[in-house]
C-alpha cells in the first residue's frame, strides 16, 4: 500500500472517530464534510474496499443505463458525490449543483469567468461544457465542466481512457 493510501486511511479515521464524537449540538456525521478530509483528485482507480474505507458506505447504490445493453454501477453520497465504477474500480466522479466544497479550487455556482482565470482555458469548449485535459496519474484524466445560465452547475472528474 501507497504512503498516500496510508495517509488518506489515517484521515478517514480521524474523520470517522470525530463523527462518533459529535456532541448533541452536532447531531449528524453529515455535519463534517468528505471532502474535508478526503482528496477527491486521487479518489480515481479505487476498489470497492478502498473507497469504503475512505467514504464508507454510500447513500444509494444506483443504475445507469449507458446505452441498451450496458448499465453502470454508481455509489451516491449524501454530500452530491457520485462514484462510476468500470471493472470493480472507480473511473468517474460527479459532483453535481447541491456539492457545498471544493474541487480543484472550483465551487458550484462559479461564473466561466472564474473558472477560466482559475484553470485556464479548456481545450474543449461549447455553449454548455468546458472539458480539460489534465496532467497523467498513471492514466489520462479530463475534467469536464457543465455550465447553466453562465454558472458552473455540474463536474464530472474521469479516466479518459476507458
Amino acid at each position: 500500500m501507497s504512503l498516500q493510501r496510508v495517509s488518506q486511511l489515517i484521515l478517514f479515521h480521524i474523520y470517522f472517530f470525530f463523527a462518533l464524537g459529535l456532541t448533541a449540538q452536532s447531531t449528524s456525521i453529515a455535519d463534517v464534510n468528505v471532502q474535508d478530509v478526503v482528496d477527491l483528485t486521487q479518489i480515481l482507480g479505487l476498489l470497492p474496499t478502498e473507497s469504503y474505507e475512505l467514504l464508507g458506505a454510500p447513500q444509494e447504490v444506483l443504475a445507469s443505463r449507458l446505452n441498451n445493453d450496458v448499465v453502470q454501477l454508481v455509489h451516491y453520497y449524501d454530500d452530491h458525490i457520485y462514484l462510476f465504477w468500470f471493472q470493480n474500480r472507480i473511473w468517474q466522479l460527479r459532483l453535481d449543483q447541491r456539492f457545498k466544497g471544493t474541487f480543484m479550487g472550483l465551487k458550484m455556482g462559479m461564473l466561466r469567468e472564474q473558472v477560466e482565470n482559475l484553470i485556464g482555458q479548456p481545450r474543449f469548449k461549447d455553449e454548455d461544457w468546458y472539458t480539460y485535459e489534465l496532467p497523467v496519474l498513471g492514466f489520462p484524466r479530463r475534467l469536464r465542466l457543465k455550465f447553466n445560465n453562465n454558472r458552473l452547475s455540474d463536474l464530472y472528474y474521469f479516466r479518459s481512457d476507458l
